[in-house]
């Protein structure tokens, strides 16, 4: 079956634009690392008979690549060149992708001690309200849930997933505020659930869905 692909978006995330967008960007999220790995992503739409029509979001690390649907009401935003981000239509909350390299692992997965202290040097005044462990596409690793302030002392709520891949770590996270965070669950979990990342021989497969789901 033929799957027709259109080329929605194709962003490519500079450093230099994060000098430009940093303080906006910090009102949502804590602050950025400058040492992780550069990305380029882009979105395209994806279907064809029998299939559902949607965006996918395609993440390049060198030659790793990465995949998973954009939830309807979202678009990719340049940021800078070590995050892609969906952001929702209305601003209501933000789903990003990180690839990090500072996080080390420990028995295959990503250090749970390693991630905690990385989001709380990032946002000294963070509270961690929860600490488990979730399996995306086969690998596993700590989920964190947090609060902190934002610019202005606004008040947000995070879920910040961290997978192992390729001796690196997936920094996969959902930011909104406290009372707008369950809304947005579905749509965070969209992605986690058709993330995908390609093997060691650069090859990556990514799920159709069906038009009768």
């Amino acid at each position: 079956m033929q799957v027709i692909r259109y080329s929605l978006v194709l962003a490519s995330l500079w450093l230099a634009a994060a000098a430009a967008q940093a303080e906006g960007a910090g009102a949502w999220y804590p602050g950025f690392a400058t040492n992780d790995t550069a990305l380029t992503a882009r979105v395209q739409i994806e279907g064809g008979a029998g299939l559902k029509t949607i965006r996918r979001a395609y993440v390049n690390a060198g030659t790793n690549r990465m995949a998973f649907v954009v939830p309807d009401g979202f678009r990719l935003e340049s940021t800078d060149a070590t995050q892609a981000v969906l952001v929702s239509s209305a601003f209501a909350c933000q789903i990003r992708f990180r690839l990090l390299d500072s996080i080390p692992l420990t028995a295959g997965e990503p250090d749970a001690a390693a991630c905690r202290q990385s989001l709380l040097d990032r946002c000294h005044d963070a509270t961690i309200l929860e600490e488990a462990s979730r399996t995306v596409n086969q690998r596993t690793g700590p989920v964190i849930n947090l609060r902190w302030n934002g610019a202005g002392h606004i008040p947000l709520q995070g879920s910040f997933v961290f997978l192992p891949y390729e001796g690196q770590v997936i920094e996969l996270s959902l930011v909104a505020s406290p009372e707008k965070l369950n809304l947005a669950w579905p749509d965070f979990h969209l992605v986690l659930l058709t993330f995908r990342a390609s093997d060691k021989n650069g090859r990556l497969a990514v799920p159709m869905l069906s038009d009768k789901i």
